[in-house]
């Protein structure tokens, strides 16, 4: 049995991937900081957190169906292709199939324009 600590921890992951704009999370982000880390959502990343909490026997009650659901939303392009991230021109069919397995993961679909 994992500690609580880690599913706590992937469940957040797949909140911050469900987070639209990159927010910092270290002491000094300046422009020069090569070290400077951003929690920037993408949607691999969602799928594989969501995926490791399926398969430890989570029952992701703590995951933000909502936020992921407008993610995804937000990353849909016009040609029905799927963004890795905001802002990110990054699409193909990876992204695709990371989008149907969280909506299928979550059991909510409507933030895809199928």
């Amino acid at each position: 049995m994992l500690p609580s600590f880690v599913i706590l921890f992937l469940s957040t992951c797949s909140v911050v991937a469900a987070t639209p704009a990159p927010e910092p999370v270290c002491a000094d982000c300046s422009s020069s900081s090569l070290g400077c880390c951003f929690m920037k959502g993408h949607l691999a990343m969602a799928y594989t957190s969501l995926a490791i909490l399926v398969t430890i026997g989570d029952d992701l009650s703590r995951v933000d169906r909502q936020g992921l659901v407008a993610q995804i939303k937000s990353l849909q392009q016009p040609d029905g292709s799927f963004a890795s991230a905001p802002g990110e021109k990054e699409c193909d069919m990876r992204f695709v199939f990371c989008a149907c397995v969280v909506s299928h993961l979550i059991g909510d679909w409507s933030g895809m324009n199928k």
